[in-house]
């Protein structure tokens, strides 16, 4: 993103991931979408004042519309979006002097921004892509705003629970209760409801007596290759395989995956959806 750019890079640069040209007349809540999708994604510059390919300006729109261009960050995306502006002087082919507004748009980190109306959008090369909700969902994955572990799984109750594990559990945390609903609420592992606790993704890894059955990729698949290179087709070279289900507890028991090196990876492996955070580690 250049925060720097001259008259001549404004008029003439393509528009795409990080650039985008607005008309003077543009809505404040369209305006809205356009810093929200820049926020959300790698961050990116706006310059408005300018109408199918030609600088016309924004003073005409008056005092008030051009400070609400300004202040649109701040009273339109929530949370509000940090940006930094400047006006570019220009003259315009009627010899009136005029200028353009430059809205720089940082990138947020942690945090998934939205409209007034609750729509989130990404910028997508050229254009603003308002996200459905799995979509949304994984952006707040991504950015850590919402962490995969504590979604509650609606469908598992405390019956499903393997009762020896919150017991071993509180053990290691030196809880001398035996009420372990209490103890679930405590860690965070739980919600409060009407209708008793709803239990989170990281309770169902920890205690259920088979997290696969909510958790269907909550698994690990062990490949044991003869050779040093993982071979295909005629060549493999696959001499042992093991599926591993169960808890994490009860996993990192096993006394065959002690001795290799994955076992560090299985908390991360069995928390984590199919984003980019598990892709990652291979």
């Amino acid at each position: 993103m250049n925060t720097k750019m001259s008259l001549e890079e404004i008029i003439n640069i393509g528009e795409g991931q990080y650039f985008d040209r607005k008309s003077s007349k543009i809505q404040i809540n369209k305006l809205a979408e356009t810093i929200i999708a820049f926020a959300n994604a790698d961050g990116g510059t706006m310059a408005i004042g300018i109408e199918d390919g030609k600088v016309v300006g924004i003073n005409s729109q008056g005092n008030i519309k051009i400070n609400d261009f300004i202040q649109c960050s701040f009273d339109k995306c929530i949370p509000a979006v940090k940006v930094t502006y400047e006006f570019i002087g220009i003259t315009k082919e009627n010899g009136v002097k005029d200028k353009i507004l430059l809205i720089n748009v940082e990138p947020s980190i942690d945090k998934v921004h939205k409209t007034t109306s609750d729509e989130v959008l990404l910028r997508v090369g050229d254009e603003n892509k308002k996200l459905n909700f799995d979509q949304r969902l994984n952006l707040e994955y991504d950015k850590g705003e919402r962490l995969f572990e504590d979604k509650i799984i609606e469908e598992c109750t405390m019956e499903d629970l393997d009762g020896d594990v919150p017991k071993s559990y509180a053990q290691a945390v030196k809880y001398s209760g035996n009420d372990y609903e209490k103890l679930l609420y405590a860690r965070g592992l739980a919600r409060r409801s009407k209708n008793g606790p709803r239990i989170t993704i990281a309770a169902v890894l920890l205690f259920a007596e088979n997290p696969s059955i909510f958790l269907p990729n909550a698994r690990i698949r062990f490949f044991r290759y003869e050779g040093s290179s993982a071979e295909v087709g005629v060549g493999m070279n696959i001499v042992k395989q093991e599926t591993i289900e169960g808890t994490i507890k009860k996993n990192s028991n096993k006394s065959w995956l002690k001795n290799h090196k994955i076992l560090r990876y299985f908390n991360c492996l069995s928390i984590f959806p199919a984003s980019k955070h598990a892709r990652g580690m291979g």
